[in-house]
């Protein structure tokens, strides 16, 4: 009869992804179907801050700008803690691009991130410029990576773009996110040092990547 006892008991209820509408676990933080982040709010149950949504924030202000770009800049700002060094760099990029028009943003993206190999986003190149081999291996290893974590990967990207690599990075466990943290970092930093003078916009971006990215 103990069967019976649990017709009195609360049922937890059901969560499905919004994105797909899978079932998916109340704690989760992103969907194992879709890859979508689902965790939306800056603290997570846990009590810890949840700078998953902050990477993933990052990630989209990374990607080309489109008409929607400013309100991704204050979703970010407002995922941000108020008081840290990252919401001040936030800040001031935000300031930079305020009066820049949707053209005038694609225009100084592709301008930095296509046309100046040192300020490439793809970390491959960043990381093993002389050694093609590694540089083919890590891109290799991209391939599957975001595919294995259900990460979208957008048309004109290439498969280590810096993008994908952050949203990867959120979607490991604490070790391998921890360690490929690691990885990705120093090629985050060659950016931010070729960018370092040039009174480019997208500097404070990058340098606000590069904080969060930063053990302390």
């Amino acid at each position: 009869m103990g069967w019976i006892t649990h017709l009195f008991l609360p049922r937890r209820p059901v969560h499905s992804c919004p994105e797909c509408g899978a079932h998916i676990s109340h704690k989760a933080r992103f969907c194992e179907h879709c890859g979508a982040w689902l965790a939306k709010t800056a603290w997570l149950p846990c009590g810890s801050f949840n700078w998953g949504l902050v990477l993933e924030n990052l990630a989209d202000l990374l990607t080309l700008p489109t008409a929607g770009y400013p309100t991704k800049i204050q979703t970010c700002l407002a995922n941000l803690p108020g008081t840290g060094n990252e919401a001040r760099l936030m800040a001031s990029f935000a300031a930079r691009v305020h009066d820049l028009s949707t053209e005038q943003l694609q225009e100084r993206y592709r301008r930095t991130f296509t046309l100046i190999p040192a300020c490439s986003l793809e970390v491959g190149q960043q990381l093993y410029l002389s050694e093609r081999e590694k540089h083919l291996e890590f891109v290799a290893w991209m391939r599957q990576e975001p595919a294995s974590r259900k990460i979208k990967i957008l048309p004109g990207y290439a498969p280590d773009n810096l993008i994908l690599c952050l949203r990867a990075m959120v979607r490991m466990n604490a070790a391998g996110g921890e360690d490929f943290t690691f990885c990705v970092l120093p090629a985050v930093s060659k950016i931010v040092k070729a960018m370092q003078g040039t009174n480019n916009p997208f500097e404070a971006l990058l340098l606000t990547v590069e904080w969060v990215l930063t053990p302390r």
